[in-house]
């Protein structure tokens, strides 16, 4: 009896190490996508599974193979379940014996129910919840098509002397190792959320001063190695301070959540727009020479102007003045680029304002 719950033991717990293997993977240090990285574990977990099987009192043996591989599918789609039903397949050919073909049919088998599982209840993108691992559960003795591959009356001895065992170990290393996967995503999640708002400005929804830093001093390193034209601005609300005292601080929320629309609508993919102070914006255009910046910062400028915000039933005007330094043929720190920025902010809000000024140079 010792024989027989050891190995089961040994078996239950890899299910616990595939998990702690995909905590530890650095997901985030690499361009490996993460359904690549549930395949490779899962795939990883299958082929150990079957190096160490439990054996039965009637001379059998089962694993926990299976339940990697459904899993593999429902975290990681089609593209999960290939990668890892592909080694494990393959291991299985290698090992050979009367079960191969059973086997490597049931190992295919696993991979597609758990991607069948997958478009029907994540095809939209939704995290894997609890009621989708009690779906994968339900279906998961359908593995037990495979082995009527054998003469009937083999594979309905194999079905007797299989089926309970093996349909309670999966459905028990389903629910253990499926719950600590979503567990590890979402911890993942937070931490992304976590991320994301530390480089967000929270009112605009925007970059904050930080992440725009960040981005600038990239695309300084960046221009090193690869020439590109990029463009930096500096844009101010003029008289907002009237507006907070007027109409109050929430409608002057209101005014900054409205130039955030505008930067928002008037830049691309690789461009940063960023709040980097109360009333003060700053926005990196990528590959956008003098001619194309003044483009698109008198776009956003009479943008600015001819939006309206209502305080009750009054209306809000507001304008914006904005500066513009462009890379140059020498190189500039991103301080230099932003002091560049600056004076020519400077000299637009004493011109008059609501107007967009370039720098003298280069």
């Amino acid at each position: 009896m010792l024989d027989y719950f050891i190995p089961l033991l040994r078996n239950l717990t890899l299910i616990t190490a595939v998990a702690v293997i995909y905590t530890i993977v650095p997901k985030r240090q690499t361009l490996v996508p993460d359904n690549v990285v549930v395949g490779l574990v899962c795939g990883f977990g299958a082929c150990l599974a079957m190096l160490d099987p439990v054996m039965l009192p009637s001379g059998a043996f089962i694993d926990t193979r299976s339940t990697m591989l459904l899993l593999s599918g429902l975290f990681g789609g089609p593209v999960g379940a290939l990668v890892a039903t592909l080694p494990a397949a393959a291991l299985r050919v290698y090992l050979g014996g009367f079960g191969m073909v059973p086997g490597t049919a049931g190992i295919l088998l696993a991979g597609a129910i758990g991607t069948a599982v997958f478009y029907g209840v994540r095809r939209d993108g939704r995290p894997v919840a609890l009621t989708h691992l009690v779906i994968l559960i339900a279906v998961s003795p359908l593995t037990f098509v495979a082995i009527f591959v054998l003469p009937l009356d083999v594979a309905m001895g194999a079905i007797e002397r299989l089926f309970l065992t093996t349909t309670i170990l999966r459905m028990v290393g389903i629910g253990i190792l499926g719950i600590l996967l979503i567990h590890e995503r979402r911890r993942l999640a937070a931490e992304d959320r976590i991320r994301q708002l530390a480089g967000v400005d929270e009112l605009s929804g925007l970059a904050n001063r930080r992440s725009f830093y960040r981005a600038l001093e990239r695309a300084i390193e960046r221009r090193k190695v690869q020439p590109f034209d990029f463009s930096v601005v500096l844009i101010d609300l003029d008289h907002f301070k009237s507006v907070n005292d007027r109409f109050g601080h929430h409608v002057g929320d209101e005014v900054i959540r409205a130039l955030a629309r505008i930067l928002k609508d008037n830049t691309r993919g690789d461009d940063v727009a960023a709040r980097i102070g109360g009333e003060e914006f700053a926005v990196l255009l990528s590959g956008a020479n003098r001619d194309a910046a003044q483009l698109v910062c008198e776009r956003i400028r009479v943008g600015i102007a001819e939006s309206v915000v209502m305080s009750g039933n009054q209306k809000v005007p507001f304008t914006a003045s904005l500066g513009i330094a462009t890379s140059s043929s020498f190189s500039r720190s991103a301080t230099a680029m932003m002091s560049a920025a600056d004076t020519a902010l400077y000299l637009a809000k004493q011109n008059g304002r609501d107007r967009v000024v370039t720098e003298a140079f280069p």
